[in-house]
């Protein structure tokens, strides 16, 4: 389940935020079904607006699928499930030197910043 405003208020603590279920996202690949790609996701409860967000803990392709657009599609999926539950926001974090990372979101249209659409850390 989604994890309320309303339980963030009723529990009064940071409590809820370890409540939040995780979810997976999973590619596979359609000529034998193995893993090609996967996205771990959560719903946050809303703190200051009530209005829950959505954290992107990782996403990742495996290396012999790399370069073809399916971390895009990934991606692309996660933003259309967080625009389905009327998420407020999406958030991610990515380490200053994962070059990688930095120019797969750059690519997608999103900067390095503190806005509600992406935070990146050191």
């Amino acid at each position: 389940g989604v994890c309320q405003p309303a339980d963030v208020a009723a529990d009064g603590t940071w409590q809820v935020y370890f409540a939040c279920p995780n979810r997976v996202l999973l590619m596979t690949d359609v000529s034998d079904g193995s893993v090609i790609g996967i996205a771990h996701f959560r719903h946050m409860p809303g703190i200051r607006s009530l209005q829950p967000w959505g954290f992107l803990g990782d996403i990742h392709i495996v290396p012999a699928k790399q370069g073809r657009g399916l971390g895009r599609l990934l991606f692309l999926e996660l933003l259309r499930i967080a625009k389905k539950e009327e998420l407020s926001t999406f958030r991610w974090k990515c380490l200053k030197n994962n070059e990688a990372a930095l120019g797969f979101y750059h690519r997608l249209g999103f900067e390095p910043s503190s806005s509600k659409l992406v935070q990146y850390c050191g």
